[in-house]
């Protein structure tokens, strides 16, 4: 009796789950980023805090968090954040990823799973 052991190669199948999956976790940690940020922003009118944006980048497998050039007058984002002068800074930003950075590796573990 002869054994016969056949193997299949299904890369070229799984790879792309793989790039889904990890485009949907850095569209989560950027959300999830970019509420908390929002959350921390002052707010007089709302426009700052109703300016954040994330956006994933799939070519470089990224994500960019942040208020887009433009969607405020000057570079008001950047003077809240880092202060001037005059201004303490609030780090609306850096303080949203520092509270978030320990869940990261879950949410792409978890969306891994899922792929």
């Amino acid at each position: 009796m002869a054994l016969e052991i056949r193997i299949t190669n299904n890369l070229d199948q799984i790879l792309p789950l793989f790039d889904t999956a990890l485009s949907k976790a850095l569209l989560e940690i950027g959300v999830t980023v970019r509420g908390d940020a929002a959350l921390n922003s002052p707010v007089r009118t709302g426009a700052l805090r109703d300016s954040w944006v994330a956006d994933v980048n799939e070519g470089d497998k990224s994500v960019t968090i942040g208020v887009p050039t433009g969607a405020l007058k000057g570079d008001y984002a950047k003077y809240v954040e880092m202060g001037t002068s005059k201004q303490k800074p609030n780090h609306m930003l850096q303080n949203a990823v520092n509270s978030r950075m320990a869940d990261f590796p879950e949410i792409i573990k978890t969306e891994m799973k899922n792929a």
